[in-house]
């Protein structure tokens, strides 16, 4: 977690983070990180 947060910082970029409801959130919140290839904090 510390090297992702610290890459963002870097970089500058955001760190997503969630919490899920339903396997459908889920679903969306991860395939739309895929697509992005960026990090997420479930």
């Amino acid at each position: 977690m510390a090297d992702i947060l610290q890459d963002a910082h870097k970089r500058t970029y955001g760190v997503g983070g969630f919490n899920i409801n339903n396997m459908e959130f889920l679903q969306g919140i991860i395939r739309g990180a895929e697509e992005l290839n960026s990090p997420l904090i479930l």
